[in-house]
């Protein structure tokens, strides 16, 4: 008897293209002249740019984009190898 065949299904660009959020990213979109402040000036300290709720947002909406990113690998992982009789 022949073992079931593996058929690889195609990945699309959107997945490719999907990682977390890190938090220069978050900067980045959200606080534009920071992030440029912090990139054209290295001796500025990256903690003092931001209030405690600021960090807070910031540290929850990377989370929660790795969190997202952690769901969908999951997902893309099971549907990337199917088994066919």
């Amino acid at each position: 008897m022949e073992p079931p065949k593996q058929k690889r299904t195609g990945v699309s660009t959107n997945e490719r293209n999907t990682y977390p959020q890190y938090i220069l990213d978050i900067i980045k979109s959200d606080y534009p002249k920071r992030y440029a402040e912090l990139t054209n000036n290295s001796a500025i300290n990256l903690e003092s740019q931001f209030t405690r709720e600021e960090w807070i947002r910031i540290l929850t909406k990377s989370r929660e984009s790795y969190g997202q990113w952690l769901k969908h690998t999951e997902n893309r992982n099971h549907r990337l190898f199917r088994i066919d009789n």
